[in-house]
């Protein structure tokens, strides 16, 4: 197992607190500030060919109200890596959301390119994404539109890097712009083949019936990436 320079188990402890702590309640209220949610994500990946690789995503969703736990999804889909600065992925995700306790099924289908370029310490990307949104129950499908602007810039330890993003949102049923999201994170690597991040995010939704109030979520996120090919 590959070691690093920087402290790597006093990251990960404080990784295992954030995960046991602030993942099934925040301390931070709704009424206080936003509605509070926290992200659990894991992600297993595996090279297919020279230029594809599968993956398998899980996430979780907590949230400071009830019901505490309200989402969760399981994704699976494959990156095509045309060359150093594109990427396609094309992927089908599965989610339920509880709602007054029953839950709402939604199959999503996903067709994203991403654009990247790297430049000594800083990297850059634009991550386009289409998706069409099929519920179950009550039935309808929607189409939704998610451009994403990272900027992130690599740290003097190996492998960690700080990054920022903006994400803004297009419902082609609604005919707008309707939810933002600007995020905050760290990432870093575990152990060979194994990379971790944290982060801090904060979105504003345009409530459905009134397009000029919005809701506004501060959440706490914890991202785990496997590399299988690595292990």
């Amino acid at each position: 197992m590959q070691t690093y320079a920087y402290p790597v188990r006093p990251i990960l402890y404080a990784c295992l607190i954030f995960v046991l702590v602030f993942l099934p309640r925040a301390d931070v209220r709704a009424e206080d500030f936003a509605a509070t949610q926290a992200f659990s994500d894991i992600e297993l990946n595996k090279t297919l060919t020279e230029k594809d690789r599968g993956f398998v995503n899980l996430q979780s969703k907590f949230q400071d109200e009830e019901p505490e736990w309200f989402r969760w999804h399981v994704k699976a889909g494959i990156r095509h890596k045309f060359n150093k600065w594109a990427v396609l992925q094309l992927a089908h995700r599965y989610q339920k959301d509880r709602f007054k306790g029953s839950w709402i099924r939604e199959s999503r289908s996903e067709v994203q390119i991403t654009f990247r370029k790297k430049q000594g310490p800083w990297g850059f990307s634009s991550r386009n994404r289409f998706e069409f949104r099929d519920f179950a129950s009550p039935k309808s499908d929607t189409w939704r539109y998610r451009n994403q602007f990272k900027v992130s810039r690599s740290l003097p330890w190996e492998g960690v890097s700080i990054y920022v993003s903006e994400e803004p949102q297009y419902d082609f049923e609604l005919k707008r712009w309707y939810k933002h999201r600007v995020t905050a994170g760290v990432k870093f690597p575990v152990c060979t083949g194994v990379t971790a991040s944290t982060y801090y995010r904060w979105d504003i939704k345009e409530q459905k019936d009134d397009k000029h109030t919005w809701d506004k979520y501060q959440i706490f996120g914890f991202k785990l990436r496997v590399n299988l090919d690595a292990l």
